[in-house]
């Protein structure tokens, strides 16, 4: 390969995964000579690939073109399509039914299905809604709100009992919502219905921004534990929202 667009490449990516960086962070991160790293990043900043920081024009972040080119990409694919190549093959793994879910106040709409193959149950339907607070669909897309949103949604929320093991209030909620948050993916222990768990994991798009969330239901599985599927799906959330040009990395503690 091409030694100035390999260094060229690693630079972009350099600056993609930061909030602005110097060239001096650049030289020493990406290893390069600093004379070769001075000619890349005035040719990209000449071809808008990148430009100065706003507050700062001592840093470089992404151009105006780097966007550009990532909205053609996007656009060439439809959210759904992109969803259901990574979904359904884990679903077949998994022998569980596949949704994506978007939040529309306190409740969440279910806009895709895919029932994997060996999968025992799927009572949602691709335009029906659940409440936040008793799906992983819901869990996942409360989790990854800024707090005032969260909380402001929270003391909208009439906690009803669906089942024994639905959450009854608030507080509960906050920790059932820390724990998703940390572990990067959330659970609905037969909260919602009775024979159902539910995991779920958070979707975000190339503004970093969550978007939906996607979930994998059925019957307690007796060989695989909770760690073990929950870590399956954040991974497949993540390969998704990589692949609408979110750049921030593992959403879950590491």
């Amino acid at each position: 390969m091409n030694r100035t667009i390999s260094r060229t490449f690693d630079i972009l990516n350099f600056i993609a995964s930061r909030d602005g960086v110097t060239l001096k962070e650049i030289i020493e991160n990406v290893n390069m000579p600093k004379s070769s790293a001075f000619d890349i990043v005035h040719s990209l900043l000449e071809l808008n690939f990148i430009e100065p920081n706003f507050y700062n024009d001592k840093k470089y972040e992404l151009g105006i073109k780097a966007f550009a080119l990532g909205q053609k990409y996007t656009q060439k694919k439809s959210f759904v399509e992109i969803c259901a190549k990574h979904l359904m093959p884990l679903a077949d793994e998994l022998e569980r039914t596949t949704f994506v879910g978007v939040r529309s106040g306190t409740d969440v709409i279910y806009v895709y299905k895919y029932m994997g193959e060996g999968a025992k149950l799927a009572t949602c339907n691709v335009g029906s809604t659940h409440p936040v607070y008793t799906t992983a669909l819901g869990k996942s897309l409360l989790a990854y709100l800024e707090p005032n949103i969260q909380m402001d949604l929270l003391n909208k929320i009439s906690f009803i009992e669906k089942t024994n093991n639905t959450i009854k209030n608030k507080e509960s909620l906050l920790i059932d919502l820390r724990d998703t948050k940390k572990r990067g993916f959330s659970i609905d222990n037969k909260e919602n219905e009775k024979m159902m768990i539910c995991y779920g994991a958070p979707i975000f798009d190339g503004s970093n921004k969550l978007i939906a969330a996607i979930s994998f239901s059925d019957i307690k599985n007796p060989v695989l534990s909770d760690e073990e599927i929950g870590s399956k799906i954040r991974q497949c959330a993540l390969d998704i929202s990589t692949e609408l040009g979110y750049s921030g990395g593992p959403f879950w503690e590491e």
